[in-house]
């Protein structure tokens, strides 16, 4: 993979596995270590730029486990990036389970990680979750004009390839294996659902944010389910980084 511009130490973690097929079964690459160091470098100044107020709250919340700040792991962090990375990833799987009928039109992990990580490189790192989760679902939403054969104006220069569109091809690269295209199953259908999916994302956590509060913890309970919201929300306005999504970043494909 070197000759396809990927960086040494990434290609470097790169494995072989077997892939079954109707006649038997065939060797292909794959690099889960290299995909997790590509996203720790981008995650870094993100991690780096909130980490004092992170591990502060990690704290403030166990005091009864940590006797000072400094022994919260680092483990347990999450900046602003994997915290979009998640809230992503369970509106994806509340929305799919309320629309059984769409489960096979949804979009695999790897796809919302990469294009969450490429179109965050563009952000500023000390950016809030919220400004974060906006900033990302805006640029994701301009790729829409693609359905239309138009090109994502609405998007940075610089990110137009992140998202491609050959006739009723599609192509999301993985990042460390160029020739790796998570959108292979990608017909017109699959990418109109994903472009409706970010919408309501964006109705639901961010168009939210200037409404009542009955709407805001209605879009809140549709995103991350009413039993979910219900165990933590207060009677009163949270913003949505207050909620707290247990599962990690789960970078690579799934």
């Amino acid at each position: 993979m070197l000759n396809l511009g990927i960086h040494y130490d990434w290609a470097q973690k790169a494995i072989a596995i077997t892939s079954r097929t109707p006649n038997g079964y065939n060797w292909q690459n794959s690099n889960p270590g290299g995909y997790a160091d590509w996203f720790d470098t981008i995650n870094a100044p993100f991690a780096m730029a909130n980490r004092l107020s992170e591990r502060n709250r990690i704290f403030v919340n166990n005091r009864n486990v940590y006797a000072s700040i400094d022994e919260v792991p680092s483990q347990l962090e999450r900046s602003s990036l994997q915290r979009v990375v998640q809230v992503l990833k369970r509106h994806r799987d509340v929305y799919y389970t309320a629309n059984e009928h769409l489960w096979s039109l949804r979009s695999i992990s790897a796809i919302i990680t990469t294009l969450c990580a490429k179109i965050a490189s563009h952000a500023l790192p000390n950016s809030s979750t919220i400004d974060l989760l906006e900033f990302v679902v805006q640029n994701l939403s301009g790729f829409a004009e693609l359905l239309q054969n138009r090109s994502p104006v609405q998007v940075l220069e610089q990110m137009r390839a992140y998202i491609e569109r050959d006739q009723q091809k599609w192509r999301i690269v993985n990042p460390v294996d160029p020739k790796d295209n998570y959108a292979e199953y990608w017909d017109d259908a699959t990418a109109k659902q994903f472009f409706l999916w970010v919408q309501t994302v964006q109705r639901d956590f961010l168009t939210g944010l200037t409404a009542s509060d009955k709407d805001f913890l209605c879009g809140l309970k549709n995103g991350f389910g009413s039993a979910l919201v219900e165990s933590v929300i207060v009677p009163q306005r949270i913003p949505v980084p207050s909620v707290n999504i247990s599962s990690g970043v789960k970078p690579y494909r799934r």
